[in-house]
């Protein structure tokens, strides 16, 4: 899903499920890659702890 389109996906899929079904649990795979790495300050202040704040459960996370 392009990433100016994570509205419509929000507003067109995951509000209806969300009425509709008992539990709703959603899984999103990422891929962000910058040619020389992405910055440690990015990754931690703002990604990491914005992940941490919303309890999401990350199963795997790979710096290459």
């Amino acid at each position: 899903i392009p990433t100016e389109r994570m509205s419509d996906f929000y507003k067109g899929v995951i509000i209806p499920l969300q009425k509709s079904a008992d539990k709703l649990e959603v899984e999103i795979r990422l891929r962000a890659r910058k040619e020389d790495g992405l910055p440690e300050d990015v990754l931690e202040s703002k990604v990491r702890e914005t992940l941490r704040q919303l309890q999401a459960q990350v199963t795997e996370e790979r710096l290459e």
